[in-house]
């Protein structure tokens, strides 16, 4: 199920077989490579609760896929929004 389309980026739920394991997989133009790789190696050094896992990568004739673990509940900033409205502030 597609669950983002930007510029040269789509993100996508996908499950592994079964099992009710849910991941993110972050389909990346490939004329990105650079940029991709370098976020790669940023992730593969970063161990923390915070921190998105990577656990997959895979390379495609037009595509870069990275598989990640797969965060439950909307985005940072729509969470922000919430809380801050809760409070009576504007964001």
């Amino acid at each position: 199920m597609k669950l983002l389309t930007m510029e040269n980026t789509r993100l996508y739920i996908g499950r592994k077989k079964k099992t009710l394991e849910y991941f993110a997989i972050l389909s990346v133009d490939k004329s990105q490579k650079n940029k991709v790789l370098h976020e790669v190696k940023i992730l593969h050094s970063l161990d923390h609760a915070n921190v998105l896992k990577l656990h997959y990568g895979y390379e495609t004739y037009a595509h870069l896929l990275l598989v990640l673990e797969y965060c439950v509940g909307g985005n940072l900033m729509s969470l922000l929004q919430q809380i801050l409205a809760f409070k009576g502030y504007l964001l």
